[in-house]
């Protein structure tokens, strides 16, 4: 089961983002019994802000346990059709934390350290675009967005 919130979206934003959680829910985590909170808030020119379209985190578990609560961020400018992306993007990063494909091992701080698989990954030592998890996401937006208007012809 999934929650979803939402903060400063437009209605069709609101329509899109929720088909979409829905859509990568089924995809990915139909066997997840966990149940998962995903809120999304909507961020005026987040891109001229801190020059991001969208961000995926997650709440800290007590138990110190894979994530079941998540934040994606995202630019509420955005073209309906770069939003979607956008969002498929950061579902591929909420799948990465609920299937504990990534884990963030050391938070907080200019040396943040990740664990991707069992590789464990300094941000500073490496690209953006070299990160393995945002091969992943990068790699998967583009056909999830196809998959998903072939679904969602409307």
């Amino acid at each position: 089961m999934t929650k979803k919130r939402h903060s400063q979206l437009t209605l069709n934003q609101k329509r899109i983002a929720f088909d979409a959680i829905d859509f990568c829910v089924d995809k990915f985590l139909s066997r997840q019994k966990r149940e998962i909170t995903i809120k999304v808030q909507g961020i005026e020119n987040l891109l001229q802000k801190e020059n991001i379209y969208a961000d995926c985190d997650y709440e800290e578990n007590e138990d110190g346990g894979t994530p079941v609560e998540f934040l994606i961020r995202i630019d509420n400018t955005l073209d309906l059709e770069t939003f979607l992306r956008t969002m498929m993007h950061e579902l591929v990063h909420m799948k990465q934390w609920c299937k504990g494909e990534m884990k963030q091992l050391i938070r907080g701080c200019k040396t943040m350290t990740y664990k991707w698989h069992s590789q464990k990954i300094k941000l500073n030592s490496v690209d953006y675009y070299d990160y393995p998890w945002e091969i992943e996401a990068h790699g998967r937006e583009v056909g999830l967005t196809i998959q998903f208007f072939a679904k969602n012809p409307k």
